[in-house]
């Protein structure tokens, strides 16, 4: 197919006179029916016909333009953490106007560098010029997911009820020398450590706050003997 650029024109004849001619996608680019004069519309193929009652001959026209699409993805990401942009237009470059806050690679992964916000461009270079897309991004520091209160020791056999200065996470343990509900209930049941996490969702994903229990064994006082 030939190449137009959209908004321009081009004329198009024919050796043989009197025919018409005619454009199977008029929101591609249109053609003049008499003088084949045609004008490149939007982005997309068409097929330029020519016909004078007898025969037909098409001519390809493909139309594009200098357009570098639409950026999407988030505009927050931690200092420290990623997020992905991506553009729906292909071929272009990616770029940050202030890199120490936060840098870009070729796939549009962005890197937080320190706190700030900084413009992410998407460059597009074709035969028809230069456009570009921008997106600003904020570098900001991560939620915290508060201080979980409660014992660092405890008894096998015993229960104390744990709690967080922020409301709204999710429990666990990582082993079987306890147990905690979804309230917060933390039941020893053998000897050794245990880790509980405190969970939070957030638009940064997961954030947990963990604290490690040691567990004892409840002491036997056997029997007194002697004189």
């Amino acid at each position: 197919n030939n190449v137009l650029c959209a908004g321009t024109t081009s004329p198009l004849s024919d050796a043989i006179a009197g025919g018409t001619w005619s454009s199977s996608n008029g929101a591609a680019a249109t053609v003049d029916v008499n003088t084949g004069l045609v004008s490149a519309v939007a982005d997309g193929s068409t097929t330029i016909s020519y016909s004078n009652g007898c025969n037909t001959v098409n001519y390809g026209i493909t139309v594009i333009s200098a357009n570098a699409g639409t950026i999407t993805g988030a505009t927050d990401v931690c200092n420290g953490g990623n997020i992905s942009l991506t553009d729906n237009v292909a071929g272009g470059a990616w770029s940050s106007s202030i890199p120490g806050v936060a840098t870009v690679d070729v796939s549009g992964t962005v890197f937080g560098v320190s706190l700030g916000t900084t413009v992410i461009s998407y460059t597009v270079n074709n035969i028809c010029g230069t456009a570009v897309a921008t997106h600003s991004v904020n570098v900001v520091n991560a939620p915290l997911g508060g201080v979980t209160i409660g014992p660092t020791n405890m008894c096998a056999g015993t229960f104390t009820i744990l709690s967080n200065t922020v409301g709204g996470g999710v429990w666990s343990v990582n082993n079987g020398n306890a147990t905690v509900s979804g309230t917060g209930v933390l039941t020893a049941i053998t000897p050794g450590s245990v880790i509980v996490s405190y969970t939070l969702s957030s638009a940064w994903g997961p954030i947990a706050t963990t604290k490690i229990i040691t567990i004892f064994a409840v002491l036997n006082a056997r029997t007194i003997t002697g004189v």
